[in-house]
């Protein structure tokens, strides 16, 4: 069972991969909003390509990881944290669009 963090700023690093059918899996980052109902929402948001002047050890560390670590497919089975709350998830991917996908609750 995979656990994923909501990504709360640009600069975290609670990224994660998910394939979407094609060569390379997307970085994605997941994302917290409440709906106009007051529901909560979960987004996996796609990350653009960034260049650096320089990389830090911690850049390096994280890709690392998101190449060791089989990406998330459609029907995945995840854990999330929404309001102190772990609940499990199912991974719906939507497509290649920065909205890539959303987490529904099991």
């Amino acid at each position: 069972m995979r656990y994923l963090e909501i990504s709360h700023d640009t600069f975290d690093r609670k990224t994660f991969t998910v394939d979407i059918g094609r060569k390379v899996p997307r970085t994605c980052k997941l994302c917290h909003y409440k709906d106009d109902d007051g529901k909560d929402v979960l987004w996996i948001m796609q990350l653009s390509a960034c260049l650096k002047s320089h990389y830090t050890a911690e850049d390096h560390a994280e890709q690392n990881r998101l190449m060791i670590t089989p990406p998330l497919k459609h029907g995945d089975v995840v854990m999330a944290e929404v309001n102190a709350v772990w609940s499990a998830y199912e991974v719906i991917v939507k497509g290649d669009y920065s909205d890539l996908g959303i987490l529904r609750k099991l």
